[in-house]
C-alpha cells in the first residue's frame, strides 16, 4: 500500500466522462477509476475496463446526484448536504442507503471486474451515521482498500492543524472503526477539477506513510484534470 495512486472518480456516469477517463489512462498518468453502477454510462465503462485490464477499477458508491438502483429517485435530491442531513436524521433514509449500497455491491460483483478499492460519490461513505453500516458490507472484499486516508491539502504541511480539522477528525474516527486496508492520504479535495502538476509532483515526493491517493475528475480532453494527467505522465516518464 505504499506509494501514490492517481484515481478518476465517476467512471460510468455518462459516455463523455467515460471517454475522458479512458483517454486520461491511455495518454496520461491515471492508475485507476471508480465505477458508478446503474448509470447512463455504466455498461460502456465496464466494457472499457474489460478491454483495458491494467486499469484498476473500484466501486464508487453513490447516494445523491445519481440514479439509484432501488428506487425511482433519491428522496433528498442531488445535494450531498441534503443527503447528509437526511441520512443523519432519519433511520428510514439510512436503511434506504444501506439497501442501495448492497444493491450496488451486487451490481459491481456481477461485472466480474477485479475489486480493487471502494470509495463514494461526494465521500458519503465516511458519514458518521452511514459509514458504520456500509463498511461491513465490503468486509468480504479483503483484497480491496477503502478510501479512508487522512485528508491532505496542497500548500499546507500534512500536520497543519488548520488543514480541515473536521475532516481530519472524521477520518481518524473512521479509521479506528475500520480494520481493513485503507489509503494513507487523500489529495485533491481542495482542487476539484483544477489539479496542478507541480503541486501533485511535490506531494508525491513527500515521505508519508501508506498509499497517497490523488483524486481527479477528467470530463474532456481540454479540462484541467485531463491536461494535468497528461503532463504528469510526461514528467514522471522523463524522471
Amino acid at each position: 500500500m505504499k506509494g501514490f495512486f492517481f484515481t478518476a472518480d465517476d467512471f460510468g456516469r455518462d459516455p463523455a466522462t467515460n471517454r475522458a477517463i479512458l483517454r486520461a489512462y491511455e495518454h496520461g498518468a491515471l492508475h485507476g477509476a471508480s465505477l458508478m453502477v446503474g448509470q447512463a454510462g455504466t455498461a460502456e465503462a465496464v466494457a472499457m475496463a474489460r478491454d483495458h485490464p491494467a486499469l484498476q477499477v473500484g466501486l464508487h458508491w453513490h447516494f445523491c446526484d445519481s440514479t439509484p438502483l432501488t428506487c425511482h429517485a433519491w428522496p433528498w435530491g442531488a445535494s450531498p448536504a441534503a443527503a447528509g442531513w437526511a441520512i443523519g436524521l432519519h433511520r428510514r433514509h439510512r436503511e434506504l442507503a444501506w439497501a442501495e449500497a448492497r444493491a450496488q455491491i451486487a451490481a459491481f460483483e456481477d461485472t466480474g471486474l477485479p475489486r480493487t478499492f471502494v470509495n463514494s460519490h461526494h465521500h458519503l461513505h465516511i458519514h458518521p451515521r452511514l459509514g458504520p453500516g456500509l463498511w461491513p458490507l465490503v468486509g468480504r472484499w479483503p483484497e480491496a482498500w477503502l478510501r479512508l486516508g487522512w485528508v491532505r491539502w496542497f500548500g499546507k504541511r500534512p500536520d497543519h492543524l488548520g488543514a480541515g480539522v473536521g475532516a481530519r477528525l472524521l477520518v481518524a474516527w473512521a479509521r479506528r472503526n475500520w480494520t481493513g486496508l485503507t489509503s494513507g492520504g487523500l489529495w485533491g479535495l481542495d482542487r476539484p477539477f483544477a489539479m496542478q502538476p507541480d503541486e501533485v509532483l511535490r506531494a508525491t515526493a513527500l515521505d508519508l506513510p501508506g498509499r497517497q491517493e490523488f483524486l481527479f475528475h477528467p470530463r474532456s480532453d481540454d479540462d484541467q484534470d485531463a491536461r494535468c494527467l497528461r503532463e504528469l505522465r510526461q514528467r514522471l516518464s522523463a524522471a
